[in-house]
């Protein structure tokens, strides 16, 4: 396949966009967890290279999430992060529970997920949101301005997404969590 900006991205484009992003640099100033953040950016194109090339829908956006969170739950990425505020150091007793929380959030969230994409537009059905409304919801898709006018011209992949605004797979959610909230 050609080098081509919206079917491919390197970890160093997803790390250079995620720390221009204002809502990611608010919640992690510079320095605290980059280096967590950082590996995080150089794995995604190899945990995702299957679905790079593809356009944006929710159920690929979901995709992304989906496998991200799985990679998060079985790698030490949890650990790591908790771990690295301030500076790298062994997990105290709090600090192990609080990775065992996380890590069954993100286990409830995989579920979450995977119930989900058996039947994508079943669910959006079923809480009465269409695809616009799902991506430009900041509890759903979290698409910024840019990206929601690229996907709606249906000019944007999970590449293009991941150089412009990786934290809309990176966030923490499942996008279902919130979906009552969208009218």
């Amino acid at each position: 396949m050609e080098n081509d900006a919206t079917t491919t991205v390197t970890g160093d484009e997803i790390w250079t966009a995620l720390q221009a992003d204002k809502e990611f640099r608010r919640d992690n100033p510079a320095g605290t967890f980059d280096e967590t953040y950082l590996d995080l950016c150089q794995h995604l194109p190899i945990l995702l290279n299957d679905d790079l090339g593809d356009v944006l829908t929710v159920r690929a956006l979901l995709t992304a999430r989906w496998k991200l969170l799985s990679w998060m739950r079985e790698t030490r990425f949890i650990e790591r992060r908790i771990g690295t505020h301030p500076h790298p150091r062994k997990l105290d007793l709090l600090e192990e529970m609080t990775v065992d929380v996380a890590k069954a959030k993100l286990g409830c969230s995989c579920e979450i997920l995977a119930f989900i994409l058996r039947d994508v537009s079943g669910w959006m059905a079923l809480h009465d949101v269409d695809e616009m409304a799902f991506m430009s919801d900041p509890t759903g898709g979290h698409l910024n301005e840019a990206s929601l006018a690229a996907w709606t011209r249906g000019e944007l992949t999970v590449a293009g997404l991941l150089a412009t605004q990786p934290l809309a797979i990176i966030r923490l959610t499942d996008g279902a969590d919130r979906m009552r909230a969208i009218p």
